[in-house]
């Protein structure tokens, strides 16, 4: 869910997000059906980080590459 994204990010990045709320737009989806299933059984698709490790891991690398780009 979007909260528990935002929260997820919040607590990565330890920054309070602005959230800026608005009413739904016709064309927003008010379910989702994504599943890897497929990938995982076609392509042997197998995650090695949970979604808030690999967030994690990716802003740390991009503070690096930021830091570095200096």
């Amino acid at each position: 869910y979007i909260k528990d994204l935002i929260t997820t990010l919040e607590t990565i990045i330890q920054k309070k997000a602005i959230i800026n709320y608005q009413e739904p737009k016709p064309e927003d989806s008010a379910i989702t059906f994504a599943n890897v299933t497929k990938a995982k059984d076609l392509l042997g698709y197998c995650p090695r980080f949970n979604f808030a490790d690999g967030i994690a891991k990716m802003y740390t690398w991009y503070r690096e590459e930021m830091l570095n780009a200096s």
